[in-house]
Order: structure tokens, then C-alpha cells, then sequence
């Protein structure tokens, strides 16, 4: 999509893509998810208002796509420092792409995340403009998340008291489009077919380690395929009842053995 993009002289680049659910990047630097959403929220969450008013930037820690790994916040090159500025993609570059991305971003599977409130009827988010997701996947996603994920789990934030007042699930991970909400199983990409690597295990100087490559190799016992799909986000690299969390190192990516089966993630 890039290169269509820029083969009309529009240079659209990435400002965010994946975030580890532990992390965002905001403001220059690093932080906790927590820290995003508490940095800005007046009055320390002290009343539901000012809960919603954060909300209308950020999302309520446990909730934002970033973590899945299929949505992406774009930019024009050079535009990038107004991105996350709505009333920026109005006028000059930055319109000119949206208005591409609007014509053609769904022929390579993306779809604007959050539209316009008023034209789609829909909750949540105001409209954001650069925010785009990769929707073959991440359909998937969203119902793995709702079969799995409640209000009741959004916890240890400022503000959390008032979670079931506000529904952070029903209003806002789920206050999308309907076309999206409703995104058609044949259009999706299935789980077990999004590719994925090769597990083995490697004795070291240090003991057993986990890695991954894009092949077989015959360096280490191999342990089996994992599908991009089957993602874990550990919270460190220990050990566990669940199985032993290893650093693979070629790739950057972080492995876990359970009952047999491994998945993976990257950790760029």
C-alpha cells in the first residue's frame, strides 16, 4: 500500500504500530500504558467526566488495538509531529493521503478504525483520521477479545472505579463501523494459514533456550510451527506453571511452550 501510495507521489509512513500491551510510546518516550492514560486525566480520575474526557485520546488501559498488531497510525513524511491532530488531515498533504486512503486502502485490507461518529452512528473514540487497521486479521482479533476480555478485567488505573459506568468494551472497543463490526468471513484471514516460524529448542552456555526462524534448521530440536495468529503477551520472561517464557534472539521474538504447543511474538 506504501508504494501504491507513493507511486502518486503521496509518501505515507508509520508513526505507530504495535505496542506491547505493558507499553506505549507517547510523548517522546516509553511508557506504561497506565502512565499514557493517567499522564493527562484530571483530577486523577476522580469523577466519571473527566474519565471520558481522557478517553477522547486515549485508551483505557487493557483496550487499545496497538496490541494486537493490526492497526497502524499514519502520516504523511514531514507531517508526522500533526498526525494525531484530526483537524490536520483537512487541508494539504495530509489530506491528499486521506483522501487516497479512503479510494484504495481497503483493496490491500485496511480500513479507517474510527470514522466519523455522526455519518456511522456508531460509540467510543471521536474520529481519528490516521488510524487505520489491517481488518483480514484483525476481525479475528476483536471477537478473540470479546469472548475473552470484560469490563470486569480493566483494572489497576486511576479512574477504573468507574469502568462499568462507562463500558469501555461495549462503547469503545466495539465502537466501530458496521462494516467492520460485521467484517465478512470470507475477506478474513484464517489464523493457522497468516504463515508463521519454526520453533526448536537450543542448549546454551546457559542452559535450554527457545528460538524461532522463518525455516527449519537442523540447529536445535525442533519443536513445531507456530501461526502468526497464537500470540502471548508476557508480562516477564520467567518461569511459570504455564510453561517457560524464552528470548529468541534471532528476530527479537518471545516463545512459550504449552502442552506441547509454542507460540511466539515479536518484541520490535
Amino acid at each position: 500500500m506504501q508504494l501504491a501510495a507513493e507511486s502518486e507521489d503521496i509518501a505515507l509512513v508509520i508513526v505507530s504500530n504495535t505496542r506491547p500491551s505493558g507499553q506505549e510510546f507517547a510523548f517522546g518516550r516509553r511508557q506504561t500504558q497506565v502512565q499514557t492514560f493517567e499522564g493527562r486525566l484530571r483530577n486523577g480520575g476522580a469523577n466519571v467526566e473527566d474519565v471520558r474526557d481522557r478517553m477522547r485520546q486515549s485508551a483505557m488501559p487493557g483496550t487499545s488495538r496497538h496490541h494486537w498488531g493490526t492497526d497502524i497510525d499514519l502520516a504523511v513524511r514531514g507531517s508526522e509531529n500533526r498526525a494525531f491532530q484530526a483537524s490536520s488531515w483537512e487541508e494539504g498533504n495530509l489530506l491528499l493521503a486521506y483522501n487516497w486512503l479512503s479510494d484504495n486502502a481497503a483493496s490491500f485490507g485496511f480500513y479507517q478504525t474510527y470514522t466519523s461518529k455522526e455519518d456511522d452512528e456508531r460509540t467510543g473514540y471521536e474520529e481519528e483520521p490516521w488510524h487505520w487497521s489491517f481488518m483480514p486479521s484483525a476481525a479475528d482479533y476483536l471477537d478473540s477479545y470479546n469472548e475473552n476480555i470484560s469490563n470486569g478485567d480493566l483494572t489497576g488505573f486511576e479512574g477504573d472505579q468507574f469502568v462499568n459506568e462507562i463500558n469501555p468494551i461495549g462503547e469503545y472497543v466495539n465502537g466501530l463501523p458496521e462494516n467492520l463490526l460485521n467484517f465478512p468471513e470470507e475477506e478474513r484471514i484464517p489464523r493457522t494459514e497468516a504463515g508463521g516460524y519454526y520453533a526448536y529448542r537450543v542448549s546454551t552456555d546457559r542452559g535450554d533456550d527457545l528460538r524461532v526462524r522463518d525455516e527449519p534448521t537442523v540447529a536445535g530440536n525442533i519443536i513445531g510451527r507456530i501461526p502468526n495468529g497464537q500470540t502471548f503477551y508476557p508480562r516477564s520472561l520467567v518461569e511459570s506453571p504455564q510453561g517457560t517464557w524464552g528470548l529468541i534472539r534471532e528476530g527479537y521474538y518471545i516463545a512459550i511452550e504449552l502442552d506441547g504447543k509454542v507460540y511466539a511474538r515479536s518484541v520490535r
